[in-house]
């Protein structure tokens, strides 16, 4: 089920949503369907949600691995949590396609360069302590044949 914004039709680009939050719900439901419905390794897992767009944009390992030196940028995910979704679930306000979605396992816990962020599904961090990094396309992503 979809929820209008109580608030009425958005009329900015400040204060409009688009497409869907996407970034917020990819770990868990990537998780739910992936592992737990088609039986998708972990390691395929990690690969297909952090270490391959890592890879392509020239930041692994400071990005997409738990090795000594990276970031320590880490999601953790209680396999038990099982549950329908709700807005509550979401720090949106007007809609989310993902509302409704049984899910097995959902992110509960999130550290950002070994800092916690997120805890039991509530911002604990301080906004604003992300860092610019800049990226480039890895060259061998830029030699390989175009499929």
């Amino acid at each position: 089920m979809h929820h209008l914004c109580p608030e009425g039709p958005r009329k900015t680009i400040e204060d409009v949503t688009g497409g869907h939050n996407g970034a917020e719900t990819r770990v868990g439901i990537t998780y739910t369907e992936g592992v737990v419905k088609r039986g998708m390794s972990l390691e395929h897992f990690v690969n297909v949600t952090s270490a391959n767009a890592a890879r392509l944009l020239g930041l692994y390992p400071r990005k997409g691995a738990i090795t000594p030196g990276s970031d320590a940028d880490i999601v953790f995910i209680d396999p038990t949590l099982n549950k329908m979704l709700s807005m509550s679930d979401f720090h949106i306000s007007d809609y989310s396609i993902w509302e409704g979605w049984e899910i097995h396992g959902w992110p509960v816990f999130t550290m950002l360069r070994g800092k916690v962020m997120v805890e039991n599904g509530r911002m604990v961090g301080t906004q604003g302590t992300g860092q610019l990094i800049p990226r480039k396309i890895d060259s061998g992503m830029l030699t390989r044949p175009r499929l």
